[in-house]
C-alpha cells in the first residue's frame, strides 16, 4: 500500500512537472506569435508606405506631362 502510493504521489508530482512545462511553453507560443503579428503589421505599414510614395511619383510625373506642353 504504501509503495502503491509513493507511485500515486510520484505520478502527481510528474503531471504538476508537465504541467508546468505546458504553460510555459504556451506562454512562450503566445509571445512568439505577439512577435510575428507585429512584425507582420509593420511589414504591411512598410509596404502600405511604399505603394504611397509610388502613387505620389506617379502623380507628380502626370502633373509635370500636364504642365509642359502650356509651357511649350
Amino acid at each position: 500500500m504504501v509503495k502503491h502510493n509513493e507511485e500515486i504521489e510520484s505520478l502527481g508530482q510528474l503531471i504538476v512537472s508537465l504541467t508546468k512545462e505546458m504553460l510555459e511553453t504556451n506562454r512562450k507560443l503566445l509571445e512568439l506569435e505577439k512577435r510575428v503579428s507585429e512584425q507582420e503589421r509593420r511589414a504591411s505599414e512598410v509596404e502600405t508606405n511604399r505603394k504611397v510614395l509610388e502613387l505620389e511619383k506617379r502623380v507628380s510625373e502626370l502633373e509635370k506631362k500636364q504642365t509642359q506642353p502650356a509651357q511649350a
